[in-house]
């Protein structure tokens, strides 16, 4: 079979993947003029994020934003989010928490975690927290257009390793200043992480048309 006998639509006239090809799918390419097979394992980027689930807050309040069935063997995951706010406006801390369940509970305390923050105004401050790992302090004085906004990766997920959290933050705090954090911790015990919330210390998040939390997987090669 020659290029005169392959017809225009030999792709595109057949039935679409619609998904992300396994490792062992094979696609055809020319080596220096010789047709060969390629697996996709070989072809694909490495190194990489690809997006798992995108939830969006919308037009009611919720309690917390869950992702559930995550893989504990060895990925580490990254949250991004927008336009989040409190109900409450009354100093919150804004906490991730992790489950070894797929979700049925949540660890609500033995969590090491640290944070700076930054203030608009020039000042400063160091803070902890047991319940979860805190991603911001005190989130008042503000609405969705300035609500809390940032991302974390999440490490060490697999039963052998204390699960890691790393990432940065920016909302209105108290006093209508700016604030920026950034945060670290431990979850002191070493078990698997499976499914993690995201919520404030009281009150709920606020409803939003623009408040979105995604979550995404790092590809490894």
């Amino acid at each position: 079979v020659g290029a005169a006998q392959i017809k225009d639509d030999l792709i595109s006239g057949t039935t679409a993947l619609a998904a992300t090809p396994a490792d062992t799918d094979e696609f055809l390419v020319s080596d220096a003029g010789t047709l060969k097979r390629v697996d996709y394992s070989y072809i694909k980027g490495g190194g990489a994020w690809e997006l798992v689930s995108r939830a969006a807050i919308g037009g009611s309040a919720v309690a917390s934003v869950t992702f559930t069935g995550l893989s504990t063997s060895g990925e580490s995951y990254m949250l991004v989010w927008n336009g989040i706010d409190s109900v409450a406006d009354s100093t919150e801390d804004l906490f991730l928490q992790v489950s070894t369940d797929n979700g049925s509970a949540y660890r609500t305390t033995g969590y090491k975690s640290a944070t700076h923050q930054w203030y608009s105004d020039g000042g400063a401050d160091d803070y902890s927290a047991t319940a979860g790992f805190s991603l911001s302090e005190n989130q008042a004085s503000s609405d969705v257009a300035e609500g809390n906004n940032g991302w974390l990766i999440i490490h060490n997920m697999a039963s052998s390793l204390k699960t890691a959290v790393t990432g940065q933050s920016v909302t209105m705090g108290d006093s209508n200043r700016v604030r920026m954090n950034s945060f670290g911790g431990f979850y002191d015990t070493a078990e698997d992480t499976d499914a993690v919330r995201l919520l404030f210390e009281s009150g709920n998040i606020t409803a939003s048309t623009v408040g979105y939390i995604s979550l995404y997987k790092q590809v490894i090669a």
